[in-house]
């Protein structure tokens, strides 16, 4: 946290001369990139878990999205704003499915629809239907199809089946 906080601090005051702009804000974004990293494994990463509950991590984690998003906006740049969302994206992408997958992937999408609709960022909406279609054909679904799933009625394959379009409906309904 301490190194993650010193780049963020280094860029944001780096910003401030010209000809080190875009140095800086190489600085500030890596600094996001290691908080959210730091943060993910304190309770995904069994070597280094400090953080035992699920909840508390999963509102740790979205605290530092929050956090990224929000400093990002500053900016007013759809590329700096998407490559913050990435974060969250890859965050969600690390762990096995779960609730924590489907809680985050569901409130980046919330999050990510109200900047496009607040921002009028067409690029943006675009990457996040991307980014949301991907994650769950190239990881999500892979996912639930190597998990063992435990259904007190239906088959394994109905559940999965629900599984996978719960996922799917609610990144249709939140980005129509």
């Amino acid at each position: 946290f301490a190194v993650a906080g010193g780049l963020i601090g280094f860029g944001v005051w780096l910003e401030r001369r010209e000809p080190f702009r875009w140095v800086a804000r190489g600085l500030i974004g890596g600094g996001w990139a290691l908080l959210d990293f730091t943060t993910y494994a304190m309770h995904h990463i069994p070597a280094v878990r400090i953080v035992h509950s699920a909840l508390a991590d999963g509102l740790l984690l979205a605290m530092v999205a929050a956090g990224a998003v929000g400093h990002s906006l500053r900016y007013r740049s759809q590329t700096i704003t998407a490559l913050a969302l990435l974060l969250g994206f890859l965050t969600s992408v690390l762990s096995d499915v779960s609730w924590f997958t489907l809680t985050s992937s569901g409130l980046l999408v919330i999050a990510l629809a109200w900047l496009v609709v607040r921002m009028r960022w067409d690029g943006v909406y675009v990457y996040g239907v991307f980014a949301s279609y991907a994650t769950h054909l190239f990881w999500v679904n892979r996912q639930i199809a190597l998990t063992p799933i435990v259904t007190p009625t239906g088959t394994v394959a109905e559940a999965q089946f629900w599984l996978n379009a719960g996922f799917l409906a609610h990144y249709w309904v939140v980005y129509h």
